[in-house]
């Protein structure tokens, strides 16, 4: 129930931002921001906590619940994705100055690519070893990886050389990783193609 109504306040949240942002105070937008970034910790840590999660895989096969009504392992997964998606969203919008009552231009690109960065390096365990946490998880958590990649291809190229030494490693790192799927491989390409090609010498 928790996770529902969570999820309702991610999907609330992102449509006001749709809908007001072009006269939303730079205050209202850090409080939408802020509260994302809560809920998709909340989600997280809760996502992190073994015990609980075996306990609830118990009770729900104790008290035979269907599997299409079963929560899934990590229960709240989908809540953390979806919050951090649209807090990337949001992040990316407002650094291609898109809101009226922008934030500091430089506080949102360190937001911006450190949403990235933690999504990169949270997915990575799973793509070197994609059998020790289940393919439900590797599925989700490569749609909000491939999603990453895109709008970091999309980023003007002077803020992607600001960054470029922190995100390479990562970029590195994916294209070893045997386990990635093919949307986050097909997106990596393109990012390679947009970001990392102009910088190498002819």
């Amino acid at each position: 129930m928790q996770g529902l109504a969570l999820r309702k306040v991610v999907k609330h949240l992102g449509e006001i931002y749709a809908r007001h942002f072009a006269v939303l105070p730079a205050a209202a937008t850090e409080r939408v921001l802020g509260t994302l970034r809560a809920v998709a910790e909340h989600a997280a840590a809760a996502g992190g906590d073994g015990g609980a999660r075996a306990a609830l895989a118990a009770a729900q096969e104790a008290g035979r619940v269907p599997p299409g009504e079963r929560l899934g392992d990590p229960p709240l997964l989908v809540l953390e994705l979806e919050a951090a998606n649209q807090g990337l969203s949001i992040l990316l919008h407002l650094h291609t100055g898109g809101a009226h009552a922008a934030l500091p231009q430089a506080g949102v690109e360190a937001r911006l690519f450190a949403l990235c960065l933690s999504t990169l390096e949270g997915f990575l365990p799973l793509a070197a070893a994609p059998g020790a946490r289940g393919a439900r998880e590797l599925e989700l958590r490569g749609g909000a990886v491939a999603s990453t990649l895109q709008s970091l291809a999309s980023l003007d190229a002077p803020a992607f050389r600001r960054h470029a030494r922190a995100v390479f490693p990562l970029l590195a790192r994916l294209v070893a990783a045997d386990g990635c799927p093919p949307d986050v491989r097909l997106a990596l390409a393109d990012l390679l193609e947009a970001q990392v090609g102009p910088l190498l010498p002819g």
